[in-house]
């Protein structure tokens, strides 16, 4: 997955780089989501995916079976706490579409 050449922000920098940018999946333990972690992880971004809980293994052993586990992020995100998300979820990500089938 190239850097957008439009968006300065990732020219010439190594996306798994702590100076990359931290890509925002949400809900990461879904089917397309699970896909879009995956094809991000292999492309060796650093990746943040939300999920509703860490202790549901279930959901969660799907995405710890994937490539490149240390840049992969799991944070659990409640859509019913919406104060929660700026603080936990999005600081220090870059915009991205949310998909929902």
């Amino acid at each position: 997955m190239p850097p957008h050449p439009e968006n300065p922000t990732w020219s010439g920098v190594d996306p798994s780089s702590s100076a990359a940018p931290l890509v925002l999946v949400t809900g990461a333990s879904g089917y397309v989501a699970l896909h879009c972690v995956n094809q991000l992880l292999r492309a060796g971004y650093r990746t943040r995916g939300t999920v509703r809980s860490l202790k549901n293994a279930s959901k969660i052993e799907p995405l710890r079976r994937l490539p490149n586990q240390h840049l992969l992020e799991l944070v659990e995100a409640d859509l019913e706490k919406p104060n929660d998300w700026p603080r936990q979820v999005i600081r220090g990500t870059i915009p991205i579409p949310h998909i929902d089938l």
